[in-house]
Parts: structure tokens; sequence; C-alpha cells
């Protein structure tokens, strides 16, 4: 039997969550042009309790298997089949695009990570890594992938930005140009198929070519490419045949001559879905991970496929699937599923790989709490380094969305947690939880609570309930009375104090301050544009800060009077002031576009993060010198004074070096996104949009343009599924320098 090795790339697409009400909200992105940047020291994951979704398996030769996500995250699965180690320490960079297993002559091996940046090797399981030489410092890579020969060390072969492909066949050591070999270096490579005497690539354009002699050279497997869309993954049946996939079920080909000619064998009948790779089973039937429909089995070579979901929670999207024995796995965006019945029922097994949004944050003493949708509580003594759930007493799959400490005379008293389902009390920080009181008594359905230190040293609590309005405790949660001022139709997402201990709400008509403890004004909007407040913040000197849905932030220093717009942007998470003598007039915000940060009390404000890390960030808190922030699917921790230093940086006016067509945002979407693409020359642009069937939907762009960046808003008008858009781009002055690019993207409805 011959090796084979799959290489299958994607990229998850996954939705944030909107901190006051647990709604999926897609934005789209709005353009900040800002006069410089920050230069950024190293973000750490933490290992925390939110992994990223698993986007690329690979079986090593000892039967070992791995799983990794785009973020870097690697896991290895155990003798047990159930328990997943960490494994990525020491990795730095990503978006991960490739994730290989290199085989050695004496049946050893090293695994192998590439981001666009970087190259990560390990020779021992993925415990110790160690970085590669890169073919190029200034040319990112976009491809890579490892051809087994008859040499000791086999070859990594590297595709780039610019079209270049090297090789190295010394462990990533040295690296040599591939020129005359026949490939066609103006395209991008987007699945490949390894075997030991053959060697298959499927481009973004649609064509496929073959090498017979390890990738030395490369010859196009017939005339035309089969449609205009990418290939995303390639397999081989138990009798031979070749199979690949354009992406979607009815764009499914075969080959009986070793892929020198392709013939469509997929259904008539169009399923809305995209194929993101097929793998064949331990019975020997052709498996499709896809993004709208799960698991698909076909029996007949991809001429009818059915449904193989049963037991999947998340069925409608499959990012990857592998086997190691008869045991199947599949990532899901919940986790991981198994079946060990060739995809006739799953269940869930991923211990190690949960992948929970994070909602909120608390620090309580020396102690970091996490909220997550569906997952719980999670609390880390050590900062972030290790992580334990703390939800014994909640519900089951409970998302917390708020966590509040409540101090009497002597210290902690208690811990609430708002949920979904009601509020949580813990008197034995975090160990076991019961209902609380405000949830037995007249009050129902509680949607914010925080705690404000009392005259009398102990905390006064306040709770916002959707039943009847504001309630006050002054018994550390033991009892609660009604407040006037607001009224239970408006809405509370947030609560802030400042140094003078004036009290403000984010509610979603207005906001309002607290006067004397007793009842709830209502602040001024003069210079307001937008009343429905979803954060609030209270700076070192006074001044408010307010976050208006889809219209940035606004200022006043007058104690809510009369405001200013400091920031346009989208959602914003929370605003978080550094109290640190050293950080003075530091506020940072957690927003759908990024995180910001101000460094004059929010009077201006700039980007703090803009590497694919901080893609889809969340809320955000301060814990000693550093800032956290929960992205979609990872807690991520910086040196605050790292973040303040600041240094001259126009990246909005740059014209980059290469061509470049950026993933839009947000992605998925309801109903416009943003597309950004780079020009390094004049020239003749060509932006379109395509459906599933490769039928043009939309032209965005046809004219000639200048050098630099460029973004383009598409307000979708069409049904909700799977889109394409392909970016052409044709220098003026030099009609050989041509770049063609397409990504994918999903309308939400």
């Amino acid at each position: 039997m011959e090796h084979e090795l799959h290489f299958t790339p994607f990229n998850a697409s996954q939705k944030s969550s909107s901190l006051g009400s647990f709604r999926w909200i897609f934005i789209a992105l709005l353009y900040i042009e800002l006069p410089f940047d920050f230069a950024f020291g190293q973000w750490i994951d933490p290992q925390g309790p939110i992994l990223s979704s698993v986007s690329m398996f690979c079986n090593a030769p000892d039967g070992s298997l791995f799983a990794a996500s785009s973020d870097g995250t690697i896991f290895q699965l155990q003798d047990s089949d159930s328990y997943w180690s960490f494994r990525s320490s020491g990795i730095t960079s990503n978006p991960v695009h490739s994730f290989e297993v290199i085989p050695y002559a004496d049946h050893t091996y090293s695994l192998l990570v590439a981001t666009r940046q970087s190259i990560d090797l390990s020779a021992d399981e993925g415990i110790h890594w160690i970085k590669g030489n890169l073919p190029s410092s200034n040319d990112p890579m976009v491809s890579t992938i490892v051809i087994p020969d008859n040499q000791a060390v086999p070859r990594v072969f590297v595709y780039t930005l610019s079209g270049s492909m090297y090789v190295s066949a010394d462990n990533c050591s040295t690296w040599k140009a591939v020129s005359e070999d026949g490939f066609p270096h103006a395209s991008r490579p987007t699945a490949w198929y390894v075997s030991d005497s053959l060697c298959l690539v499927g481009l973004v354009d649609g064509s496929v070519y073959r090498s017979t002699n390890h990738g030395l050279s490369w010859t196009l497997s017939q005339s035309t490419p089969l449609i205009t869309l990418e290939i995303t993954t390639f397999v081989r049946e138990p009798g031979g045949k070749l199979v690949l996939s354009t992406g979607s079920i009815m764009g499914t080909y075969a080959s009986s001559d070793d892929g020198e000619t392709w013939n469509c064998v997929g259904p008539s009948t169009v399923t809305d879905t995209f194929v993101n790779q097929l793998f064949v089973g331990p019975d020997g039937c052709i498996l499709a991970a896809t993004t709208l429909t799960g698991v698909l089995r076909t029996t007949d070579g991809g001429a009818s496929w059915t449904s193989a979901n049963t037991g999947l929670s998340a069925s409608g999207s499959i990012t990857a699937i592998i086997s190691k024995g008869s045991m199947l796995y599949a990532s899901t965006a919940s986790g991981l599923f198994a079946s060990g019945d060739s995809a006739a029922n799953w269940h869930g097994v991923s211990v190690g790989l949960k992948n929970l949004n994070l909602s909120c944050f608390a620090v309580i003493g020396e102690k970091l709490f996490v909220g997550t949708e569906y997952g719980g509580v999670y609390v880390s003594p050590d900062k972030g380094v290790t992580w334990y759930p703390s939800s014994v007493g909640l519900p089951i799959n409970t998302s917390a969305r708020i966590i509040q400490p409540c101090y009497d005379t002597t210290g902690l008293n208690s811990i609430f947690v708002v949920t979904e389902t009601g509020v949580y009390r813990s008197t034995d920080r975090g160990s076991t939880w019961f209902e609380s009181e405000i949830e037995t008594s007249p009050v129902k359905y509680t949607m914010a609570l925080i705690s404000v230190p009392g005259s009398s040293g102990g905390s006064v609590m306040y709770a916002f309930t959707l039943a009847g309005g504001m309630y006050v405790s002054r018994d550390f949660g033991e009892s609660w009375w009604h407040m006037g001022g607001i009224a239970s139709r408006q809405g509370v997402d947030g609560f802030a104090i400042s140094p003078s201990g004036r009290v403000y709400a984010a509610t979603s008509s207005y906001v309002y301050t607290l006067a004397n403890g007793v009842s709830w004004l209502r602040a001024g909007t003069t210079g307001m544009d937008y009343s429905a407040i979803n954060a609030v913040g209270a700076c070192a000197n006074e001044n408010v800060l307010a976050a208006a849905e889809d219209a940035g932030i606004y200022l006043s220093a007058d104690t809510g009077m009369t405001w200013h717009s400091v920031l346009t942007t989208s959602f914003v998470y929370n605003i978080v002031p550094v109290t640190s003598a050293t950080a003075a007039g530091v506020v940072f915000a957690g927003t759908s576009d990024g995180v910001f940060c101000s460094k004059d009390n929010g009077a201006h404000w700039f980007p703090v993060d803009t590497n694919a890390a901080m893609r889809k960030p969340g809320p955000v808190v301060v814990f000693d010198d550093d800032l956290y922030v929960g992205s979609s699917q990872s807690v991520l921790r910086q040196s605050i004074q790292s973040l303040i230093t600041t240094v001259p940086l126009n990246r909005v006016t740059q014209v980059p070096q290469k061509f470049a067509l950026d993933q839009n945002y947000p992605n998925p979407f309801n109903p416009s996104t943003t597309v950004r693409y780079g020009l390094s020359t004049q020239s003749r642009v060509q932006l379109r949009i395509y459906d599933i069937l490769g039928r043009l939907v939309e032209e965005l762009v046809n004219a000639e343009q200048a050098p630099g960046w460029s973004q383009v808003v598409w307000n979708a008008k069409v049904a909700a599924g799977l889109y394409f858009y392909r970016l052409e781009a044709v220098s003026v002055s030099d009609p050989a320098k041509r770049f063609v690019d397409v990504k994918k993207m999903i309308l939400l409805k």
C-alpha cells in the first residue's frame, strides 16, 4: 500500500458573542484611519479553557494522531484514545496554514508547522520546537507540503505569496529556488495529494497539476481548469480511483488514470454546502466534511450523498475528519467528536479541546475568573497558566455572562454569576454554587449586576431585572429592595464606578447615574448621536466613556451632561480603565474591530493589535500589570507596558510590497461585509462575487487603481449561503505581472 499524506487548508469562520445579550451579532468592519499604531510585544496564550477548533489533523508513522488549530494550538491523542495532551509550547506565530509530518528513512519523524512568516519543527512529538530557516525573509509563505522520496530526509516544498517555489532537502535548513519545473507559479495552491509515486496539486483557479518524480517537475492534468473556483481536497478510493472536490458536492470529480483526466461525478441536484475535506473511512466509503451540512457520506464514488450527523451537536460545520484505527474523529464548532461505526453515530470526546466563546472576565483576589458560552465558569490561580472548571452547582451547559464579587467588612463574602437561567452565588470562592436569593424573591430574570463599596466598608449590590427594573441589596445579596429611575423595558448592559464613587449604568436607551445611592437619574444626551448604550467606563480623571452600538465610543468630561465622539468602531464589548500608577490615564476597549487603547483618559484611541491572533476579539480585563483579551476561542495576555509604547507607523497609507487579498470581515456576515486588498503597483482591478456554482453574482470593482490598500463593502441582497470573492489585478506597467486570488465567505440570515 502506498504511503499517503494529505493536506487541505481551511480557515475556520467563527461567530462572536455579544456580552450583553448572547445574541450572535455580525457587524460590518468600519474603516478606521489612524495616524500611528503600537509597537507590539508578544501575545501569550495562557492555555486557557477556550481553545480554537481543530482545522487540521495528521497521522504520524508510529500511529500517533495530532490535531492542530489555525492559531497554533496542537494536541496529541494519547494511547487511551480519550485524552489529548497539549503539544504546541514554543510555537509563537499564527495563523497556521500547514501542519505536516516529515517521515524519515529510519522510521522516526518530525512535526512541521508553517505560518506565513515562520516554520517550526519538533522531533519529540511536539514537546519542544525549534525554528526552521525561511526561504525568503520578505516573501510570505502561503502553502507548504512534504513530499517523501527515496532520500533519508524528504523534500519540503514551500509556495510563497509572490508565486515563487522553494525546496529544502535538509529539514528546512537551506532552500533552493525551483523555477523551470512546469509549476504554474502565478496561481496559488489550495489542495495537495501526495503518495509514494504520485503528487497532485489543486490550484485556486480550478487547475490540477501532477508530478511523478517527487515534485521536481509538473504537468497540467488537462488543457482547461475544471471550473473557475478553487479545488479544496483530494482523496483516493480503495479501488484506486482519485476523487477531488471543487468546494460543492455537485463539483465532485473522479480520475481513473492517476489524475491525467477528470470527469464530473457529482449529483445533478445541488447541495448548498462547501466541502472542506474528503476522507476515506475505515469501511472504504468517502466522507465529506462540509461547512453547512455537517458530515456527508457516499458509497458510489460521489454520485449520491447521505447525511451522517447522528450525535453531532454542531453538524452544520465540520472542519476536518481523520481516523485512528477503526475510530473516526471529526472537528466541529463545539469540539471534537468520535465515531466507531463508520460515521453512523458520533459522540463527544473533546477532552482538552473545548471550543467555548468567552463572554466575561473577573479578577477576584489572586484568581482570574472567566465566564463562557455554554461552558460555565473557569478559574485560574496562576494568571492563566492553568485553568480549572468552577461550575459545581451550575446548570449543565450554562452560559455565564457576568461574574461579580461582593465584599463585607472582613473581605470577600460571596461571588455572584449571572447566567441565562438565573443568578447563582458562591460563598466558598467559586468551588460550589447555589441559586441566589435574588431569584427566589420577587426579583426575576437578572440581566446586570454590580457590587459598589458602601459607606460602612462592605458592598452594596445593584441588580437590573427584566421583571421589575432596578433592585438594591445592602446585606450582601440576602434581601433585595426595588429602586426607581430605570424602567425594566430599557435594559441594562453594564455598570461602571468612577474613582470618586459615582456609579454609571449603560442601558438600551441612555446612560444613568446613581444619585446619593437612592435613585437613578438619566444623564444628558447632548453631542451623542445614538442612544442605545451597551458599555460604559469611568476613567481615572472622572471622564465617562459610553459605547453606542454601531457608533463607537463617546466621552463626557462633565459627569455625563454633554458628550462628544472619540472613537468610531463597531460593537464594543467593554471599557476597562487601568488603575495602576505606572499606567495612569490608560484605558482599553474590547471591540469587534479589535482592541483599542487610550493613554489620555479616553480622549484619543489607537489600535492595540492587528495580527491574526486578535481577528475575533472579545472583552478585556486588567490583572496586575497585564492585559487579558478574550478572543473568540482563546485567552491572550500581554504586558501593559509593552502595549503603550508607540512608534510612528501608518499601515493605512503604506504601499504593500506584494499584491494581497485579505479575508472579508466580518465572516460570517449579515447583511454587509468588507473586502480589503493591496496593490503593489498601478493596476487594472476586477473584484467579483460568485455563488457556489461559479455564477457571477455581483461585480464590486472594475477599474484602474493606484498602488496601496483599498477596501469595498458588499451589501448582500441575495439568499443566505456560501459565496466566493475573486480578485484579479494586472499591473499597468507590466501586464505579465498578474495576481489572482479567491476566498470564500458565508452570508447568514
